[in-house]
């Protein structure tokens, strides 16, 4: 062996296109040349060792012996340093392979160029106990290592680069301690990552860009000046502590992954500060602030956004959006962007808005936001003015009573084609609306809205809008009201179902409203009652041809008409009637105003042309016998039955509460039509059946025509029949 006391740098260099090798042998001690200023060799102190070019596997060796520190540097392909306890250099070039084999009491660092690096870390491939490996193509073939008693750091310098930590040799029980550069984010361009193992990690970043990433039997590393974060399979676990700031983005990867965002990911106005759900069923919670993307990717992803949580890019991919009011009166708006026409949510609390931008339509598949509001009198608006809106909603009102409230909205009455669809729910303060995005194409979108413990619901801005009773004896009542929230002149509908108290709904600005109590009435007695009070139709500003649609079904209905400004509403047909079959429906209609004023009533089996002042106002389809007339002097009233060919089909006329005007029934083509005169002292002159009319009460007052059988009212009635008539059916005195 050579004497190199007096020897300070020595430099190997090998053979071209052969396979070389140097080995330093530390187990007499530390056999490098002093260097105490780590000057780069061939400066005094130290080795350097060029492994030549071409075929050959030239690589390093550092065995046995123990020191203090040991720190790598790596400058490129094969190229690099080891500083020695602070005192020796080993420098290098164009090897492939490098093993260190020594032990470390302290710390052993790797340090990488301002290139852009990809590196892992894993146990070593002969699960050696005490030896790792360090793989980095762009640096060296093969690193193998043993691992230090104390810290393991690898800072990787300058550069968009990537760390991933995979494993490490059991035998090392302390942290890794990862640095990813100077890269600390905007301005700076260079995003460092920090990419976990298959298996399952849990990531807390609790400083700017740094904290822990824990693998399930495997190591924690603890880093810092990473940008963005990478979990790979696996079900990892994310958080962003409040007050801190993760400047790139978060990938989850495959698996059940968690996000929990109490600070911020990413930099307004700079790229990244995106959340990456990959596949499997994953869930978001943000508290704070996403500047990017939300992709839940494949799976039922769950994002829940509490105020002031907000996403300021497009959410996609996600099938369930919870949203929490705070203990404030809330206003939660969704609607579409009028400008990108990504769906947004703005909640204002206490006069502060925030707004996030939720996804592009169309979603596929269809989210579904779960709103929960809390204390204070809450609102809900789902708009479609500026377009559709693509998801569905469960929104609770909350447990405390306060005035919680559900607005759907439309572009118009005039202008929309949606179509709303009310149904109650098992109690008062419960329902369903369906929203149709074209209510002329069978096939456009849908949208289902569930809501429990609200107050009232309004609905505005519709083409058309449908109230439909839930069970199948229901009593409803319409009336002008005020829309809770817009403000406008309404059409206010309430009542109850079966007994049980339903919720308000409120139309406003609404073409065409549709009372339809039909659709259950093959359960139960089927009896409903509607009523119209004073100046209902008036009260929907929107309203417009066939304006009110009620639609009774089967059972023994009754609808009260109580004043007669719905008549001079709503263009030519405002009211439209279809009381079903099958039994006796009752229509009562209270007219106010003067004699003068003549209101004419046509009721045939198609429908009911109503008339007042002389000028034509509207139409009522009524599909039912009649019972229950109730005028005053000065009103004209036709009535024509409905024309059967079944022998058992009858119409019945009820003119009892008859006081005055003119009146003329029509039996049609049945053959076992009733009519029950006015309950005053009548006269009923019978006339020959072949001719023009079949017979009169009191004069000219009521004219009748194929009716076969007659009913005298609670008065003394006389009946005349002329010589040679025959009465089809029979006649009954009634009750005086």
């Amino acid at each position: 062996p050579a004497n190199i006391n007096s020897v300070t740098n020595i430099i190997f260099n090998a053979r071209d296109n052969l396979s070389d090798t140097l080995t330093v042998d530390f187990a007499n001690g530390n056999p490098l040349p002093g260097n105490p200023g780590l000057t780069t060799p061939p400066a005094p102190g130290g080795i350097s060792f060029n492994g030549g070019i071409g075929a050959g596997i030239d690589s390093l060796v550092l065995e046995n012996g123990t020191v203090a520190d040991v720190i790598h540097s790596f400058a490129g392909a094969g190229e690099g340093s080891v500083s020695i306890d602070g005192t020796s250099l080993i420098a290098y070039s164009q090897l492939e392979p490098i093993s260190d084999l020594l032990t470390v009491t302290n710390d052993r660092t790797f340090s990488f160029s301002a290139a852009a690096d990809t590196v892992t870390l894993q146990d070593d491939a002969g699960a050696v106990a005490g030896l790792s490996e360090l793989v980095s193509t762009a640096n060296f073939a093969q690193f193998t290592f043993r691992v230090p008693n104390t810290d393991l750091n690898i800072d990787l310098g300058m550069g968009s680069d990537s760390l991933t930590v995979l494993s490490v040799d059991s035998v090392y029980a302390t942290p890794v301690i990862a640095i990813g550069g100077t890269g600390v984010g905007s301005p700076d361009p260079d995003v460092d990552t920090l990419i976990g193992t298959d298996g399952d990690e849990v990531v807390v970043v609790n400083g700017n860009n740094s904290g822990t990433m824990t693998t399930t039997g495997g190591p924690t590393t603890i880093f810092s000046q990473f940008e963005s974060l990478d979990g790979q399979d696996g079900a990892d676990t994310f958080t962003v502590d409040a007050g801190f700031t993760l400047t790139g983005s978060i990938a989850g990867g495959d698996g059940a992954d968690q996000f929990t965002i109490n600070g911020t990911v990413g930099v307004n106005g700079q790229p990244g500060g995106n959340l990456d759900g990959g596949d499997g069923d994953d869930v978001f919670f943000i508290n704070g602030t996403v500047e990017g993307n939300l992709d839940g990717g494949d799976g039922f992803d769950e994002l829940t956004s509490p105020s002031p949580g907000v996403v300021n890019g497009v959410i996609s991919n996600i099938e369930r959006i919870n949203i929490a009011g705070t203990v404030n009166p809330d206003v939660i708006i969704v609607r579409l962007n009028a400008t990108t026409l990504n769906t947004e949510v703005e909640i204002t609390t206490l006069g502060v808005t925030t707004v996030s931008t939720y996804f592009a339509p169309p979603a596929v598949p269809v989210v579904t936001f779960f709103i929960t509001a809390a204390d204070g009198d809450d609102t809900l608006i789902v708009d479609h003015s500026n377009g559709f809106v693509d998801a569905d909603f469960d929104f609770d009102g909350g447990g405390t009573p306060g005035m919680d409230l559900l607005v759907v909205s439309g572009s118009g009455s005039t202008t929309s084609t949606n179509r709303s669809t009310y149904t109650p729910g098992p109690d008062s303060n419960s329902g369903t609306v369906v929203i149709e995005e074209d209510l002329n194409d069978p096939t456009s979108r849908r949208q289902t809205i569930e809501f429990r413990n609200l107050t009232p619901v309004e609905t505005t801005g519709m083409a058309e809008a449908i109230y439909q009773g839930p069970r199948s004896s229901d009593e409803v009542t319409l009336r002008a009201g005020t829309g809770p929230d817009t403000g406008l002149n309404a059409l206010e509908i309430f009542g109850s179902s079966d007994g049980t108290l339903v919720e308000r709904e409120f139309f406003s600005d609404v073409g065409r409203v549709i009372v339809e109590l039909a659709l259950r009435d093959n359960v139960g007695a089927a009896n409903d009652t509607v009523t119209i009070q004073a100046g209902a139709l008036a009260a929907n500003e929107g309203l417009t041809a066939n304006g009110l649609v009620l639609r009774t079904g089967i059972g023994r209905d009754v609808i009260n008409l109580l004043e007669d400004s719905y008549l001079t509403f709503g263009g030519e047909n405002a009211l439209v009637i279809d009381a079903g079959q099958g039994n006796t429906d009752r229509l009562n209609v209270n007219v106010s105003g003067s004699v003068a004023d003549i209101d004419g009533f046509t009721l045939t089996n198609d429908d009911l042309a109503i008339a007042v002042g002389g000028a034509a106002a509207g139409t009522v389809s009524f599909v039912s016998p009649v019972s229950g007339l109730t005028t005053i002097g000065g009103d004209e009233v036709s009535l024509t039955g409905q024309s059967s060919a079944d022998a058992t089909f009858s119409n019945f006329f009820d003119l009892s509460g008859w006081t005055g005007g003119l009146a003329t029934v029509n039996g049609g083509t049945s053959t076992d039509d009733t009519i029950i005169g006015p309950d005053v002292n009548s006269v009923w002159n019978i006339l020959d059946p072949a001719g023009t009319d079949d017979g009169t009460i009191n004069g000219s007052s009521i004219v009748w025509q194929d009716v076969e059988n007659l009913t005298g009212g609670s008065g003394d009635d006389q009946f005349i029949l002329t010589t040679g008539v025959t009465v089809p059916g029979a006649i009954d005195g009634g009750t005086a």
